[in-house]
């Protein structure tokens, strides 16, 4: 049985790229950096049981662990002839964190000074092997932390069964987080998560060396956005059994019962070996829920988008829209426009809606509502790539705004490579021109060196000798005022005569 949440139709702009990048860097640790710990180990252990080191060192793990009060008795000599017994303890020495720790102090009181001598001369040689071991290396342990592992850890999994059913739940959850919260966000909830995890975890046990990985504690934080931000709106999932498939309407909660059962699942197959700390996901969940509800006033327009409306929301959407058109083709144009703004507050990225507010309320180049619906008709075309579009709104909007155009120095610049780039090079020369005049305080962020150097090369290859004047003109202002920048560098190396 698949099921996959589907809050809204995928396309280019709502493919959930952070996650799918999340499950890209899972896999390639465990395939890719974590795969070779296999030959690493079992270099390690052959090493070991050439050294002779195991015979030395399994009688002082034996008195360490009886002295832990657990039940053991020392190796027979029978024992330490055996190859496999001393490959396993060999490996179940290295691997006992706590015992490597005491292991140099234990040897140095068990053994004579000769004999203690020549047993740091064969570990010098085993050690280095076993530093390879690139689990080993980035896990998170409690009692001996390094501040990479708090990220490292998330991004590690025990085997692939683990890493499979974490990617299974990452898939389902962050489909729906990213949805609402955006790809960033939805990266920095699952930062955040995976280290509120540890954090509670450690705040009770400092002095453990049980080592800790897995993407659990990260996942149990967009578990816990996904709570917080959706609660039981409904959204539409696509499932799968067997044949049969369809679509069905469901409240985002519904994927909590899944997480816990992968959970308990997850806890049962590897309660007696696994390094997961299962029980510290709460903290992972407390985190990553506080962290989404900081962030819901943020993220209320794409949440409002990526639940499924109800059928009465849809049906005023209809009869919005329907009145709308009816007062454009009446040209009511103060209506209509009121009507398309009310719509794309509602659809933010439908285009037609923005041209159609441009349209409408252009009879009233001095209102609030004609200078917004330009710049979202703006932002719209240049995110589509509609540039004919694009250089036909702000030429107009250039000349007919009142009392002034409304665009942002970042608009300005940004449009005018657009432009420049695409071929509409007049109404990218007079955005330049009208950045090149602004105050430097008035600049803000802009790099205006970087949308000289963009002119300056779009011009000069264009066959008009105007332009290429132009292009030189810019060159100038270029060198005027950034004489030490890479952009006049690079422009001098594109441009030349």
């Amino acid at each position: 049985m698949l099921i996959i949440p589907l809050s809204r139709k995928l396309t280019l702009q709502t493919f959930p790229i952070m996650t799918a990048l999340l499950v890209v860097v899972n896999l390639f640790v465990f395939f890719a950096l974590q795969a070779p710990d296999g030959r690493v180990i079992r270099e390690f252990v052959d090493a070991a049981v050439k050294s002779g080191l195991p015979q030395l060192e399994l009688p002082v793990y034996a008195d360490w662990r009886s002295s832990k009060g657990e039940r053991t008795l020392a190796p027979s000599p029978a024992l330490l002839e055996d190859p496999r017994y001393l490959a396993q303890g060999a490996l179940a020495m290295q691997r006992d964190r706590a015992f490597q720790r005491e292991l140099a102090s234990r040897m140095k009181k068990a053994l004579a000074s000769e004999q203690f001598a020549q047993w740091q001369t064969a570990r010098a040689k085993i050690d280095p092997i076993w530093q390879k071991n690139f689990t080993e290396r980035y896990i998170f342990v409690p009692a001996n932390t390094f501040v990479e592992t708090y990220v490292t850890h998330m991004f590690m999994h025990a085997d692939f069964g683990h890493l499979f059913g974490n990617m299974v739940m990452l898939v389902l959850i962050g489909l729906l987080v990213e949805a609402a919260a955006g790809p960033l966000r939805t990266g920095a909830i699952y930062l955040v998560g995976g280290i509120g995890a540890l954090l509670l975890y450690t705040l009770f046990s400092t002095e453990r060396w049980v080592g800790m990985l897995g993407a659990s504690g990260a996942i149990a934080a967009m578990m816990g956005a996904c709570a917080a931000l959706y609660g039981f709106r409904k959204v539409r999932f696509f499932y799968h059994v067997l044949f049969y498939f369809d679509f069905i309407t469901l409240p985002a909660i519904v994927v909590l019962p899944l997480w816990i059962g992968n959970e308990l699942w997850q806890w049962m197959q590897y309660r007696d070996v696994s390094n997961v700390a299962y029980f510290a996901h709460i903290g992972g969940l407390i985190a990553g829920a506080s962290f989404a509800l900081l962030l819901r006033k943020t993220v209320a327009v794409r949440l409002e988008n990526a639940a499924t409306p109800s059928l009465e929301k849809v049906e005023d959407l209809a009869r919005q829209h329907a009145r709308a058109y009816a007062y454009l083709k009446k040209m009511q144009w103060d209506a209509a426009g009121r009507e398309f703004e009310q719509l794309l507050l509602q659809v933010p990225d439908n285009l037609d809606y923005a041209r159609q507010l441009y349209t409408a309320s252009r009879t009233e180049p001095a209102s609030t509502r004609y200078h917004w619906g330009a710049r979202q008709l703006m932002k719209l075309t240049a995110k589509t790539g509609a540039s004919t579009l694009l250089g036909q709104t702000i030429a107009e909007y250039w000349k007919n705004a009142q009392p002034a155009p409304r665009l942002s120095t970042d608009e300005i610049a940004r449009y005018a490579k657009i432009l420049a780039k695409e071929g509409a090079r007049d109404i990218a020369a007079t955005l330049t021109d009208a950045l090149i005049r602004l105050p430097e305080a008035k600049m803000g962020n802009v790099d205006l060196a970087d949308v000289l150097l963009t002119m300056a090369v779009a011009l000069y290859r264009a066959s008009n000798s105007d332009e290429k004047k132009l292009s030189r003109q810019y060159m100038e202002t270029l060198e005027k005022r950034f004489p030490e920048s890479g952009q006049l560098k690079l422009a001098r190396q594109l441009v030349s005569g």
